[in-house]
């Protein structure tokens, strides 16, 4: 991500959570924790709270091209 920690502030954590729930199936901006914020430019490792095991497994397969993503069912 372009910016710098001090500058990825709440609402660019929004847009961020939301872009990413919008790449997964069933996956909502707020099933998307945000654990750690890095520099690195900016380095963002999440946690993908997903309601279906569909929804995991999409999650899994699709974050292994993301870096620092986990996914695990919500319920």
């Amino acid at each position: 991500l372009d910016g710098t920690v001090e500058s990825f502030d709440a609402a660019t954590q929004l847009t961020f959570r939301t872009s990413l729930a919008a790449k997964l199936p069933a996956v909502e901006p707020e099933d998307v924790r945000i654990i750690s914020i890095t520099a690195g430019s900016v380095i963002v490792q999440t946690e993908i709270l997903a309601p279906s095991q569909t929804a995991a497994t999409a999650c899994r397969l699709g974050s292994r091209r993301r870096s620092r993503s986990s996914c695990r069912l919500s319920r």
